[in-house]
């Protein structure tokens, strides 16, 4: 069964790589951003304020796998 492409999930996953793709490209400074905002979206999603519901979470949740897989990405590339 194909999982939907549009979820929450997804759509921060799509969203965190193309941030973080364009701010590697920027050099230590850039990546010491990432990594920061890579680090704050994994604590939203794990035990974020008690305001934010399922979907927002799983937002934040996609939004770090994101991040984390463009830095795989620049990796290979170098």
């Amino acid at each position: 069964m194909a999982k939907k492409k549009n979820t929450p999930y997804f759509k921060g996953k799509r969203w965190g790589f193309a941030v973080a793709k364009a701010h590697l490209s920027n050099g230590k400074a850039g990546v010491h951003s990432v990594d920061k905002a890579m680090q704050t979206c994994t604590r939203n999603a794990r035990s974020g304020t008690k305001k934010l519901n399922q979907n927002e979470r799983e937002a934040y949740r996609g939004i770090a796998d994101g991040m984390y897989d463009a830095f795989k990405a620049s990796e290979k590339r170098k």
